[in-house]
Order: structure tokens, then sequence, then C-alpha cells
């Protein structure tokens, strides 16, 4: 089956930052995380869940697995080299880390024939600094004023995962794309 040249980019990624050493607060103590413990988790940044039928009508969702482990650095090193399966057409770019708005301005610079737009909880308009390659948006309207349709969700899990699978955005659609139960992102 051939892609369509419409792409909705979704990431997971199997580590957290720190691994072995970082301790986060659990039941009011500080537990210590062992990177080992978590290998076989899958985190999944589903941000386009809201609007499943919609992209689906429009393009194919693309996941793409991240390296989150390591310093900056190694993160630009590990994950820069990553392709998209088309070189032209419009991509839809879900961030929920910084990372993957950084992702995103990799991509834009490497495809100038592809017109990104990036949404999400990261975008956040005192992040962005310096020139932005002209194919590149950052919008924090929500996903259904962008692409229009009727908010249904769903998801497609990643073939090939062999693990928990842990979802940034839950059946309860409250988070992403402008809407969140926790900080009312942007705001109302």
């Amino acid at each position: 089956m051939a892609i369509k040249d419409t792409l909705f980019v979704q990431f997971y990624n199997t580590h957290v930052s720190g691994g072995k050493g970082t301790k986060i607060f659990v039941n009011n103590e500080y537990v210590e995380i062992d990177r080992k413990m978590l290998s076989e988790d899958y985190f999944l940044s589903n941000g386009f869940s809201s609007m499943y039928h919609r992209c689906k009508e429009l393009g194919d969702f693309y996941w793409v697995r991240l390296d989150l482990s390591g310093s900056l650095d190694e993160l630009q090193r590990k994950n820069s080299g990553i392709e998209l399966p088309i070189d032209k057409g419009k991509v839809y770019i879900s961030a929920f880390f910084n990372f993957h708005m950084y992702m995103a301005y990799v991509w834009a610079m490497r495809y100038p024939n592809i017109e990104f737009v990036v949404g999400g909880t990261a975008v956040e308009p005192e992040k962005l600094a310096g020139e932005i390659p002209p194919n590149l948006t950052y919008t924090q309207r929500p996903l259904w004023e962008v692409i229009g349709g009727e908010r249904s969700w769903g998801v497609e899990i990643p073939k090939g995962l062999n693990g928990k699978v842990l979802l940034g955005y839950t059946v309860e659609e409250f988070c992403y794309w402008a809407k969140c139960n926790f900080c009312t992102y942007p705001g109302d």
C-alpha cells in the first residue's frame, strides 16, 4: 500500500532521561528508577488521538521512535538522522516534548518540499527563537480547528511493540493541542 503525501507524525520512546540514579516521588517517598525496569515500556505521544478518524481521512499515521536517553548533544546525534517516508506534501507533528519541536525543525530543513505544521503542549511562543524555515509553522490552535472535522478518539499502536504501552493522551481527551485538564494550556 502506497503511503499518502499527508502524514500525522507521533513519537514514542522506551527510555526516560537519567536512568539509574533517577529518583521519582511516589506515595510520599523517593524511589530510585533503574532503566532496566522501564526497558519494556513504551510511552506513546499520541496527540492526534482526539481526531483519529479525520486524520485517517486526510493521510497516514507515522510513528517515529526516539531514543531520549543521554545529554542534548547525544539526543541530537542519535535522532537527527531519522528520515521521513515522503519528500513532498504535508506533515502534521504532535509535539509533546521540546525535542519533538527540534525534530520538526531538522525535518523542515531537510525536506523543503514538505509543509510542516507543529502543535501540541510543547509549542510555546517563548521557546521559538531565531529564524524558522518557511515551510515550518507552529500553532497553539486546537487540532480540530487546524484540520476541521468531528472529534472522535482512536489510536493505532505502532507495530512490533512487545511490552506495556503507556499513552500520553488518554481517552478522556483532556490534553494536547490546546486542551489540558492540568494546566488549562494555553489558558482560559
